[in-house]
């Protein structure tokens, strides 16, 4: 039963984008609406986790948390540009590149704290 609700939903609204007059317009705007809810879940979520792991981040030496908030940064930076940094295959390479190198910092410092813990 939910599953026809749900395919009839996204039916009417198919319908509607394809149909009405200024449906790319309404589609654009939801588009923005549900990318503007996750980029605010995820800000809630990094707030969280830094509320919740705030004495654990003060223990780590400072180079440490460094290369901590860098990765993040470079993260941030690669996933707002990714529309850009794909379109080339440069682009992808650096992409990938920067995105393996925040993981490797990522790594890193968790290995570090594993063992100061």
């Amino acid at each position: 039963m939910t599953v026809a609700r749900n395919v009839a939903i996204v039916a009417a609204i198919a319908a509607a984008v394809a149909f009405l007059p200024g449906g790319g317009d309404v589609a654009a705007v939801v588009s923005r609406t549900l990318s503007l809810a996750f980029a605010a879940a995820v800000a809630w979520a990094g707030w969280w986790a830094y509320r919740r792991y705030a004495l654990d981040l003060d223990a780590l030496p400072q180079g440490y948390r460094a290369l901590l908030y860098g990765a993040v940064g470079v993260v941030v930076l690669v996933l707002a540009g990714a529309g850009r940094l794909t379109a080339t295959t440069p682009g992808a390479l650096a992409f990938i590149l920067l995105l393996g190198g925040a993981i490797l910092a990522f790594v890193t410092v968790w290995r570090a704290h594993r063992e100061l813990s």
